[in-house]
């Protein structure tokens, strides 16, 4: 599946507004003053996109449809286990669980 990538901008006047694209797709990208507004902008988009590139001849890249596991390995420094293992230990969380919410914060 194609997947959009959302961003919320900020304009200099101070209005703020959704950018979405499709990475895989190039050109395609849409805005709207809501999240729900640029996507559906998005879909049509999209569509135009398809119909240029149909009539045009130009190869449309397949979708990928990846499965993920959920586990990952990561290797760090030994100091850096240390904090994060006591960090989460004061937080009464196992080391897992408070790694995968501080990666959800970004």
């Amino acid at each position: 599946m194609i997947q959009p990538n959302f961003k919320k901008i900020v304009e200099d006047d101070g209005e703020t507004y959704y950018r979405v694209t499709i990475p895989k797709l190039p050109g395609v990208i849409a805005y709207g003053d809501s999240l729900d507004e640029a996507v559906t902008e998005l879909n049509e988009t999209k569509k135009a996109w398809f119909s240029s590139c149909l009539r045009r001849n130009i190869r449309i890249p397949e979708p990928v449809n990846k499965k993920y596991s959920g586990k990952l390995l990561v290797r760090m420094p030994k100091s850096l286990h240390a904090h994060l293992a006591e960090e989460a230990d004061e937080e009464n969380v196992s080391l897992n669980s408070f790694i995968v919410s501080k990666l959800a914060q970004g």
